[in-house]
């Protein structure tokens, strides 16, 4: 139910850019390409810069959900996180390189998520490059559960591993590096790029960025310690269209304590620091004096303090009109929050290439 309800967002998507494009001023660029670097004039206010910029991200998340990237990172529930496991090993790139085919043979699963001997190995590369059919990366169940050769699979879905290393011990700690990109029936659809560690003693941190084919990137990241913060940004080639950064210190009773947000949007900025009474909005870099902004969560936890999830701003204009940020980007929201939950948590990987990766790795060791 909930990927239906993703899939009808994506047409509602592209009807509220439209009527929010009537709106706002006129912009070749966003009006044949849905982005530009020249985010906004000095002549305009903070209410029109706003809208176009919020009209470049909206467009952005239309195009990126029409893609197979999109549809590939939302295809994960993350119920089958290796990582999770009780894996207790380390695997790098040079003991799996080499071209692999998806094939069933004698020695199957005999119950649901053993390692079978479903890849053979058809050719050597300095790569990890796997061919498989794509119902198993958009039905992730079925790779863990086949049970009988299937002639109709194709191996139309391409994995290229150009960089892969997984380090993890039972002592907490953890070390992660991933750089892929996929094909689908001969067109690329994109890449991840991700780097991940954690250590009892020094804490964790991670970056994990999409690389869609249409020019859009992904990017989020986040790292905890004596300090902490988190960051998601919406970028394409030609400039950054969404930047969010929270920073957080512990606080005397030992969790984190937020003390400075910063969300970036085209050519506005809003920063609010802890011993600063007013929250700051810049336009253009001018501090705007008469801009009334307001920050509210709906969740009490510091992981999901983000517009993505459970986070709004308020913002009264010059002329008193009010508006939710929440409202400006709706229903784009919905797209924009599954894809951060899918980066975050790093489903792609977990639940395809690790596995592919363990299995590899398994049967030829």
């Amino acid at each position: 139910m909930e990927r239906k309800r993703i899939f009808i967002v994506i047409g509602l998507v592209s009807i509220m850019f439209w009527q929010c494009s009537k709106e706002i001023v006129k912009d070749p660029t966003l009006a044949n390409q849905g982005v530009s670097t020249n985010t906004g004039t000095a002549s305009q206010s903070l209410k029109e810069s706003i809208n176009l910029s919020v009209a470049r991200i909206n467009y952005a998340f239309t195009k990126i959900s029409e893609t197979q990237g999109f549809k590939v990172l939302n295809s994960q529930n993350g119920n089958q996180a290796m990582a999770a496991t009780a894996f207790n090993d380390s695997i790098n790139l040079s003991l799996i390189a080499g071209i692999y085919e998806f094939q069933t043979d004698s020695l199957l699963p005999r119950h649901p998520n053993s390692v079978a001997r479903l890849f053979k190995k058809t050719g050597t590369s300095n790569e990890m490059i796997v061919k498989l059919p794509k119902k198993f990366i958009f039905f992730p169940g079925y790779l863990r559960n086949v049970v009988k050769k299937d002639s109709t699979l194709a191996n139309n879905f391409t994995i290229t591993a150009s960089d892969y290393h997984y380090y993890y011990t039972n002592y907490e700690k953890y070390d992660y590096k991933l750089v892929a990109s996929f094909v689908l029936d001969s067109s690329n659809i994109g890449g991840l790029n991700i780097i991940s560690a954690a250590n009892a003693s020094t804490g964790s941190n991670y970056n994990v960025k999409y690389s869609f084919n249409n020019g859009y990137y992904l990017n989020v990241s986040g790292s905890s310690g004596d300090t902490s913060q988190s960051a998601i940004s919406l970028t394409s080639d030609t400039g950054t269209l969404l930047n969010e950064s929270v920073k957080y210190a512990n606080s005397k009773y030992g969790w984190p304590q937020e003390y400075q947000y910063t969300l970036t949007i085209g050519n506005i900025e809003i920063k609010r620091t802890v011993g600063i009474d007013s929250i700051q909005v810049y336009l253009n870099g001018t501090l705007q004096k008469k801009a009334g902004v307001k920050v509210t969560d709906s969740s009490t936890s510091g992981s999901s303090r983000s517009i993505s999830h459970s986070r709004d701003i308020q913002i009264t204009f010059d002329d008193g009109t009010i508006t939710k940020l929440s409202t400006l980007l709706n229903p784009s929201l919905t797209v924009f929050s599954s894809l951060v939950n899918s980066l975050q948590n790093m489903y792609f990987a977990s639940d395809i290439i690790d596995y592919i990766a363990f299995s590899i790795y398994t049967n030829s060791h």
